[in-house]
């Protein structure tokens, strides 16, 4: 049985969560209403509908262009361009709601020498000119998931800065060569490096894996971001 029971496959574009993906006759007809809650996002905090329409034209904007790139057949150059396109696409969205954010890259120096060590955050979220929270956006935890917990350690140790520190990630699944969907998150390391490392401020999922739901308290759907933690940075 498969990990994440609500996806198919569909030739060589991978997998899609059919409660996600709006075709195109749903997404026409809710561009407008989705365009609406972005510019007042906060004001759906009690409406599921909305919520989840959120999540659902997210996921259909961001799949679609994956699947698109994947018709291309070079995986490895699809990968990175899709990675580089959700970035923009959570950067936008963002900052459609009302909150500034930037991608920022910073050197410090390591010790006493002359040595400096890059740090880059994919989004930043600001509020009058200052930092209110930092976070990395990944389409999958899958050979992420350890930086993202160590990028925060590294700000905590080389930053007088105390803010939160979150991630945002697209989806945890995967068609195997058997064409079974499966699951690329890791609870076990997810918990360890909370508990040894450094638990995260929080994790926000567009499409969460089956396994991650165990992490009601850290992990959520975008939505939970936009709607209501964002404004609390």
């Amino acid at each position: 049985t498969p990990l994440h029971p609500r996806t198919e496959v569909r030739g060589i574009t991978g997998v899609l969560d059919k409660d996600l993906f709006l075709d195109i006759n749903e997404f026409s007809h809710n561009k407008s209403e989705f365009l609406k809650i972005i510019k007042s996002v906060r004001e759906i905090k009690d409406d599921s509908a909305k919520r989840e329409l959120l999540n659902c034209f997210v996921y259909t904007c961001q799949m679609s262009i994956a699947c698109t790139l994947d018709a291309f057949g070079n995986p490895n150059k699809a990968r990175k361009k899709n990675g580089a396109y959700f970035e923009n696409l959570i950067r936008y969205l963002v900052k459609e709601c009302g909150i500034e954010n930037s991608h920022a890259v910073e050197k410090i120096n390591i010790g006493d020498s002359e040595d400096t060590f890059s740090f880059e955050y994919d989004i930043v979220f600001e509020k009058e000119g200052q930092r209110r929270a930092i976070g990395q956006i990944k389409t999958s935890t899958k050979d992420h998931l350890d930086k993202i917990f160590l990028d925060k350690l590294f700000f905590q140790k080389c930053s007088s800065q105390d803010i939160p520190f979150i991630a945002v990630v697209l989806n945890d699944v995967q068609r195997t060569q058997s064409k079974k969907v499966s699951s690329t998150f890791l609870p076990g390391h997810y918990r360890a490096y909370s508990v040894y490392l450094t638990p995260l401020s929080g994790v926000y999922y567009v499409d969460v894996a089956t396994s991650a739901k165990q992490f009601k308290d850290s992990i959520h759907k975008l939505d939970q971001l936009l709607v209501e933690d964002m404004w609390d940075f």
